[in-house]
């Protein structure tokens, strides 16, 4: 999101933190939201979006690949992009992991089936997402390699022609996409946080939304968004903080613990074959995110040397 701010604003100088600061400013009254009903509107205007940002980007895509003169750098360059992805590196595991973030929406399903008016519907609606998500995720990765190859930034729309209108709504649509995003995740943490003082610190639960909870949502949903404004500048690629989130996360609640849990509780009535699948997906979701947990460490503890020790 700052990157989009970055590229609206491009005239305004500013630091890094100042930057970050302003897109704090900027998010804070939009995670005052404390339903996922109140957060209904957002999300369509999520959705529309970033159907604009991907018409935009295959468009720009296409127009690329149709120039004559393109054509033979299109293919060196995506010659280039294939011979890239083979073998394992530091770079090529954290790509993977990556991947794995961009399905990694598991973290609000309860919220999502615990709020909805038919939740009986939740597996219509969950394969419905993920089958959107899976289509939009390759149309914009197949022609963004075709037409950039191993050229391409990310995000994509880092890549478009700059100061062009086309680019400015791109970035104008993104901003917004990733600003639900983050809405709706910042709403999981602090329903998270909420739990945990009415447990652990009633007193203090009791302090903060005594006069008003409205007060006190706000007191949560800050401190979320200065620990991210933290975190954002001593760790500056986003994508290395994605790469732990997954070899953490998703690798271990998205394909480790559901067959592990269906192999303990049905194991008497499972086939040899339908165990072996099961132990398959439980040893290979944990040998990946032991490798991702070992590359995105190594690639974030670089970059805080990089960036306070000037190694």
């Amino acid at each position: 999101m700052k990157i989009s701010l970055q590229e609206l604003m491009w005239n305004l100088q500013l630091s890094e933190l100042g930057w970050l600061v302003c897109t704090a400013i900027f998010i804070f009254p939009f995670v005052q939201v404390q339903s996922l009903h109140e957060a209904s509107f957002m999300t369509l205007m999520g959705v529309a979006t970033i159907i604009a940002v991907n018409g935009i980007v295959v468009g720009q895509v296409v127009k690329i690949l149709y120039t004559p003169e393109n054509g033979g750098a299109v293919a060196a360059a995506t010659t280039a992009s294939v011979g890239a992805v083979t073998g394992l590196s530091l770079d090529r595991i954290n790509g993977l992991t990556a991947i794995a973030f961009a399905f990694g929406g598991h973290v609000i399903f309860l919220e999502v089936l615990s709020e909805m008016k038919r939740p009986q519907d939740f597996r219509k609606a969950l394969f419905t997402s993920q089958g959107i998500m899976l289509s939009n995720y390759l149309l914009i990765g197949v022609f963004g390699f075709l037409a950039y190859g191993a050229a391409v930034q990310s995000p994509i729309t880092m890549s478009l022609p700059s100061n062009t209108v086309s680019s400015k709504i791109a970035h104008l649509c993104l901003m917004v996409h990733v600003l639900v995003a983050y809405c709706i995740e910042s709403y999981v943490i602090v329903i998270g946080l909420e739990e945990f003082l009415d447990s652990k610190a009633p007193r203090i639960r009791e302090a903060l939304y005594g006069k008003s909870p409205k007060i006190g949502w706000a007191v949560l949903s800050g401190m979320v968004l200065v620990g991210s404004v933290v975190v954002a500048f001593c760790v500056p690629n986003f994508g290395d903080l994605m790469s732990l989130y997954s070899s953490i996360g998703i690798f271990s609640l998205s394909f480790a613990v559901p067959p592990l849990l269906w192999m303990v509780y049905n194991y008497d009535s499972m086939t040899n074959a339908s165990v072996v699948l099961h132990s398959l997906l439980v040893v290979g979701a944990g040998t990946a995110g032991l490798l991702g947990l070992g590359a995105s460490a190594q690639t974030i503890l670089s970059q805080l040397r990089m960036r306070f020790l000037a190694v």
